[in-house]
């Protein structure tokens, strides 16, 4: 469990900070930089990080490691993606006055994307060393 939340953790958290340093003057600040903080709040940040880890851990990547097929961690990770940004985003845009459709489509998105190519990644690499060679 450790393994799959770890490397969940560092996969997800190197593409997350790609898309954020490329995306947040090309998309945030310019849809809702108003709203924005002038910096993030590192521990709310940190515990996001960590949960969801923890989520596609066990609800995406063990159980696709136990079927020995990291494609299912493929489809099954868009859908937890879609849930979780589609919530996050929906919500903002239902209650928060400035909140961009824009921003609400893309994030999902990246959100599906990301959350998808992690678990497939992290279940192919943890199949893949459970595997004797010659096998």
């Amino acid at each position: 469990m450790f393994k799959a939340f770890a490397m969940a953790l560092l996969a997800f958290g190197i593409l997350d900070l790609i898309w954020l340093r490329l995306m947040s003057s090309r998309l945030y600040l310019p849809e809702i930089g108003s709203i924005m903080r002038a910096a993030p709040e590192w521990r709310a940040a940190a515990v996001f990080y960590g949960i969801y880890a923890f989520g596609m851990a066990n609800l995406i990547i063990l159980p696709a490691c136990a079927s020995g097929y990291p494609e299912r961690a493929l489809q099954s990770g868009a859908v937890l993606g879609l849930v979780a940004y589609a919530t996050y985003n929906l919500t903002n845009m239902a209650t928060l006055r400035g909140w961009s459709r824009k921003v609400t489509i893309l994030d999902i998105a990246w959100g599906v994307c990301a959350t998808a190519l992690t678990c497939w990644a992290v279940t192919y690499a943890m199949v893949m060393l459970a595997t004797p060679e010659g096998a």
